[in-house]
């Protein structure tokens, strides 16, 4: 054991002692970097591009206020990017695949001016990530009616550059959205039997 702490002294004797001979500034620089690298590489998640998702009932979108996500209901979906890296992105698009024949009325739009559901899928493009950057983005939409089963809701989030290369995905989130009564059906849909 000594021999190893010996060797680890000589070692660190060698690599350091040069930078003694410059300016604190210069040493300062150095250590700083090695130390950001030596974090950098025992938790790259600090020097990464990363995304979730969820998918919860809105504030005030429970309609039964029986604490579940029943068709009809509204459900907040949510995206949190964070570019800790030192590039931007310019002109980026967030992919949520949420599926625009699960949901429909989308609204409270926040953290940006763009949303796209003209396709199948809802879409937000032109967003512009910086270094360092934290981005949040939600939007509210409610559970459209299904009366024969029980239905899944999911998004699974994908932000893609210009070229449509996929520059991260968040993990699948899905939630099952209860079947709504015949009854409450036609009391929604003011129809009858």
């Amino acid at each position: 054991m000594l021999k190893v702490r010996i060797l680890i002294a000589a070692f660190l004797l060698l690599v350091l002692y040069p930078l003694l001979a410059y300016p604190r500034s210069v040493q300062a620089s150095v250590f700083g970097s090695l130390i950001n690298n030596v974090k950098n590489f025992l938790h790259p998640e600090n020097n990464s591009l990363r995304m979730e998702s969820k998918i919860a009932l809105a504030r005030g979108g429970d309609l039964k206020k029986n604490d579940q996500i029943d068709a009809g209901d509204i459900v907040t979906f949510s995206y949190t990017i964070t570019n800790a890296t030192k590039n931007s992105y310019k002109a980026v698009t967030l992919k949520t695949n949420v599926n625009t024949k699960e949901v429909s009325g989308v609204t409270n739009v926040q953290g940006t001016l763009n949303l796209d559901t003209s396709k199948d899928t809802i879409s937000i493009p032109y967003l512009t990530l910086n270094p360092g950057q934290v981005l949040t983005i939600s939007f509210d939409a409610q559970v459209n009616f299904y009366i024969d089963a029980d239905h899944p809701i999911s998004t699974e989030a994908e932000l893609v550059d210009e070229s449509n290369a996929s520059l991260v995905k968040a993990e699948k989130k899905e939630v099952t959205a209860k079947k709504m009564e015949m009854e409450r059906f036609n009391k929604v849909t003011h129809t009858t039997e």
